[in-house]
């Protein structure tokens, strides 16, 4: 069976998936006061090449977020 190790980052503001990451590798940063630009550079210190939002729509989402304002860093198209 495959196997891509993954993480989910969560802040209140957004969800997102990073895939796949280097075998061992630790989150760095608290997601809770993380920016968008934080989140992103993180995942891909740990060796993602792929970040996914999940449920942007949703009140918690991501693009959700943006536009009640409340995502630090603004909108990221590293996503």
């Amino acid at each position: 069976m495959a196997f891509i190790p993954g993480i989910e980052l969560s802040p209140s503001w957004g969800h997102f998936n990073a895939y796949p990451l280097t075998p061992g590798a630790q989150l760095a940063i608290d997601t809770s006061t993380a920016t968008i630009d934080m989140i992103l550079k993180e995942a891909r210190r740990a060796g993602a090449t792929v970040v996914q939002v999940n449920h942007p729509f949703n009140p918690y989402g991501y693009f959700a977020s943006l536009k009640a304002g409340v995502a630090p860093g603004g909108f990221n198209p590293g996503i």
